[in-house]
C-alpha cells in the first residue's frame, strides 16, 4: 500500500476573504391519508461558509486556498500549513488538514482524506468473470485430457456460468472484509506521515501574539 503523494504549503496569511452561501431546497408532494387535496411543502436550507485564504511562502510566491464551513480561525499575520493529498484515484490533490500555527488549531477534512485512502482495486465482478474464463478453460483442458481431445465446450461454459455468481459472491466477500481495514491503515500511516511533517514547522504562539 503507497501512502498518497503529499504537500505541506506553510506560509503567512496575507489576507482572508470570507464569504456566505445560503443554498434552499424544496420538495412539494401531494397530500396523504385523510386530506383532501392537500399539499406539504418541505423546505431546507443549507449555509456555506467559505473561507479564503492567501499565503505569502518562503519563497515570495503566493498561493490562495479556499475552506468550507472551516473551524480555523484565521487572520492575517497567522501562520498557516495547508496539507495537500493525491490519492491513487483522484485527479488532482486537495486539501486535507488547515493547521493555524500561531493558534494551534487544524481542521481535518475527513471525507477528502477518506477519498486519499481509497484503494483503487479491480471491481469484485470483473474479477469473478476472470476468474470464470479460467474454470472454462481448466475445465475445457482436463475434458479434453480425459476424453481424447473432447474438450465439451458446452459442458465447461456450463461449469463457468455456474462458478461465476459464487466468484463474484466471494471476491465481494473478500473486499467488503479486507478493504476497509487496509484503508484503515493506511491513514493511520497517513496521519503519523503528517504529523512528523508538522511538528518541525510547529511554533508555540508568543504572549501577547494575536489569536
Amino acid at each position: 500500500m503507497h501512502l498518497p503523494k503529499l504537500e505541506i504549503v506553510t506560509g503567512d496569511v496575507a489576507n482572508v476573504q470570507l464569504t456566505s452561501e445560503t443554498h434552499i431546497a424544496g420538495a412539494q408532494a401531494a397530500g396523504g391519508r385523510g386530506r383532501r387535496g392537500g399539499q406539504t411543502i418541505d423546505v431546507r436550507s443549507r449555509v456555506i461558509n467559505r473561507t479564503r485564504v492567501f499565503l505569502k511562502t518562503a519563497d515570495g510566491r503566493e498561493r490562495d486556498f479556499s475552506f468550507a464551513n472551516t473551524t480555523v480561525g484565521v487572520r492575517e499575520g497567522h501562520r498557516l500549513s495547508i496539507v495537500l493529498a493525491k490519492g491513487a484515484g483522484m485527479k488532482a490533490a486537495q486539501a486535507v488538514l488547515l493547521h493555524n500555527h500561531t493558534t494551534g488549531q487544524r481542521d481535518e477534512m475527513e471525507a477528502v482524506l477518506k477519498d486519499a485512502v481509497r484503494q483503487k482495486t479491480i471491481g469484485a465482478r470483473w474479477r469473478a468473470a476472470i476468474g470464470a474464463v479460467v474454470v472454462f478453460l481448466a475445465y475445457s483442458g482436463a475434458m479434453a485430457v480425459m476424453n481424447a481431445g473432447d474438450t465439451k465446450p458446452v459442458w465447461g461454459l456450463g461449469v463457468a456460468l455456474v462458478a461465476y455468481p459464487i466468484l463474484w459472491l466471494v471476491m465481494g466477500g473478500i473486499d467488503a472484509l479486507v478493504l476497509p481495514q487496509r484503508e484503515r491503515q493506511l491513514a493511520d500511516r497517513l496521519h503519523a506521515e503528517i504529523e512528523g511533517r508538522l511538528r518541525p514547522l510547529d511554533l508555540k504562539p508568543e504572549p501577547g501574539s494575536a489569536t
